[in-house]
């Protein structure tokens, strides 16, 4: 009986030993994938950086008022003067509600309905 007791308990510690092998294992492989993960976060965000500083580079004022000299033609664009834009009386009036009406009308219609 002592016998079958101590083969049972090895074969348990056994077979724990084997589940612990097997998880170390799993769980390495996992932090390498995290680490893997990380670098890419890491040489993204670098990426990002360095395309930022090329977007401010290209969008300098200097060099965008040379290139609008240099394409003027091409694109066919023109000097902005205030003679091309209107007036705000120009514009046409929205229908816009009177808001003592709205109000009014609210209240005869009950308030807050749930």
């Amino acid at each position: 009986m002592r016998a079958l007791a101590f083969a049972l308990f090895g074969t348990v510690v056994f077979g724990l030993a084997v589940w612990t092998y097997i998880e170390n294992y799993k769980t390495r492989s996992v932090f390498d994938k995290i680490e893997a993960l990380e670098n890419r976060i890491s040489d993204k965000r670098d990426e990002l950086s360095q395309l930022r500083a090329e977007w401010t580079s290209l969008n300098r004022p200097d060099r965008l008022f040379d290139l609008t000299k240099q394409f003027m033609d091409e694109l066919r664009l023109t000097d902005l003067v205030a003679e091309r834009f209107g007036e705000v009386g120009d514009l046409p009036q929205l229908n816009q509600p009177n808001l003592n009406q709205l109000l009014a009308e609210k209240s005869h219609s009950g308030g807050n309905k749930r």
